[in-house]
């Protein structure tokens, strides 16, 4: 891969915070490593896609098919999923994870 024309194809003018040139270089190594159909999305078109998100974003890089996962919150959603499956399936309110996890004594959902 010639790095200069890499450079070049990549350009999307300064926006003053460096957020266009991090961007620039995710959309580069995104299609060296083969994603092909990663894109730039500057503000208006990242407003078109996720209107709820705050008119403060300055632009993005669209993966077609990369889904990113929270990784405090996934799990947490998975126990909550586990429970109600064991509850509707009569097991009652425990989990088995290779140690047996009886919620009553667990505070992850506790308000």
């Amino acid at each position: 891969c010639d790095e200069k024309k890499v450079e070049n194809e990549y350009e999307f003018g300064d926006d003053g915070e460096g957020v266009n040139k991090k961007l620039r270089l995710i959309l580069r190594d995104s299609h060296i490593a083969g994603d092909a159909d990663a894109a730039y999305l500057d503000s208006e078109a990242v407003a078109t896609l996720e209107p709820s998100l705050s008119t403060k974003c300055k632009g993005a890089v669209h993966i077609p098919g990369e889904i990113v996962v929270d990784p405090w919150l996934f799990p947490l959603a998975m126990a909550t999923h586990s429970r109600e499956i064991g509850e509707k399936a009569g097991l009652g309110d425990v989990i088995q994870t290779g140690r047996e996890v009886v919620m009553e004594k667990s505070e992850f959902d506790k308000n």
